[in-house]
């Protein structure tokens, strides 16, 4: 096999210029195991380079195929025992990694509950190059807008109930609006006023019923971090046709639902049930790695991380977004990834052209019908998973 070698495929209208790591990077988002995945991707690439001419020599070695004979030849490796796709499949995976489309992931959910963790593992099965924390854009944010302008963004999510309004006051959020000039409402650039902005009109687009304050922050810190920077973001991600991983806290699943409505996203809230257990996982991420309060801020707030979490778990329920009790890391790994090549599968054409919620962006159809899908996808390889752990156990 010539190292130095390329392969082009002319696919729809663009080329494609591939090598066996490429290749090895499409079958592992098909859910190909590494050592099959590199074993399929040497051989189809060297009976390629056999079947067909050089068409340059210097300084690479490159050789031209069609999609009719790249299939013919992956199509007989695919139907090996332990690997399990047809031609949509693979075309589909083909198209994320060579840009042709992209997929965003969501995956919100409280501290200790795995999202980076899980962010990363499935960062490295699919070949996706941005994973992205809405704790770092919360960080640059703080960078630039001083605590005194907006002091929620400069406190932690299970501390946010400090700078919260009291329940018995005024329901408005910590920045008031109607302090702001008409040049200052008018600077569309400035993150903090486009913040403003949305909470001065937010009585008029969403009722905020009476709730905690700790929840009430919450929500407040997620509209502050998540606009407009992630919007901006993943607007840059589906220009390019990029795919990326977006993970944190801030994700909240009525931001995820207005992400939907725009760009092709999966979403996906993370939960742990057992409080045992998440103390655990905070405390090897302690510095000192232990349950004592007072060594620990994470265990000293533990209370509070576990109300927001019942709010997080509570509206993606409600909002048909895929909750998922993440004790095992495997087996949530195992379902996110067969739900997302599903989802490539089921709602690849409906999503070319604008985000998941395509319809409900243009006004048209229920608002609910597509995430109702992915949660339906969702369940339905759950339920396969617990089947499969059933006859194996």
């Amino acid at each position: 096999m010539n190292s130095s070698a390329l392969i082009q495929l002319d696919s729809e209208g663009k080329e494609d210029y591939f090598n066996v790591p490429m290749l090895r990077r499409v079958l592992s988002l098909l859910n190909v195991r590494e050592a099959k995945g590199q074993e399929i991707a040497a051989s189809v690439f060297d009976k390629l380079m056999a079947t067909t001419s050089s068409i340059d020599k210097d300084p690479v070695c490159i050789h031209k195929v069609t999609k009719d004979e790249l299939w013919a030849v992956f199509s007989k490796q695919l139907k090996k025992p332990g690997v399990y796709a047809d031609a949509v499949d693979f075309w589909r995976a083909w198209q994320v990694q060579f840009r042709h489309r992209n997929v965003v992931i969501l995956i919100g959910g409280t501290s200790g509950c795995g999202k980076s963790t899980l962010a990363s593992l499935l960062a490295s099965r699919l070949g996706i190059q941005r994973v992205v924390s809405t704790d770092n854009i919360r960080s640059m944010m703080r960078s630039h807008i001083p605590a005194s302008e907006c002091p929620i963004l400069h406190v932690s999510t299970y501390n946010t109930d400090t700078v919260t309004p009291r329940e018995d006051a005024a329901t408005s959020p910590p920045l008031s609006p109607d302090t702001l000039t008409e040049r200052e409402m008018s600077v569309s650039s400035s993150p903090i006023n486009s913040f403003r902005r949305r909470e001065k009109d937010k009585d008029k687009r969403r009722p905020r019923p009476k709730e905690p304050r700790l929840v009430q922050g919450w929500r407040d810190q997620c509209d502050a971090v998540v606009w407009p920077m992630l919007d901006a973001f993943l607007s840059r991600m589906q220009a390019t046709n990029e795919s990326a991983i977006v993970e944190g806290v801030h994700l909240s699943p009525a931001n995820m639902v207005r992400l939907a409505e725009t760009y092709r996203c999966i979403p996906v809230v993370l939960y742990i049930k057992d409080e045992k257990r998440q103390r655990h996982r905070m405390a090897v991420r302690s510095k000192y790695m232990t349950e004592d309060p007072a060594h620990n801020t994470y265990i000293r707030h533990i209370g509070n991380i576990r109300k927001i979490q019942a709010a997080f778990t509570n509206d993606a329920r409600r909002f048909k977004i895929p909750v998922e009790e993440n004790s095992n890391i495997d087996e949530t790994l195992t379902r996110l990834h067969a739900m997302l090549l599903i989802c490539l599968r089921e709602l690849g054409d409906a999503t070319d052209s604008r985000g998941l919620m395509g319809d409900r962006a243009r006004g048209k159809g229920p608002s609910t019908q597509t995430l109702c899908r992915v949660e339906a996808i969702y369940q339905g390889v759950s339920d396969s998973v617990e089947r499969l752990r059933e006859v194996v156990m």
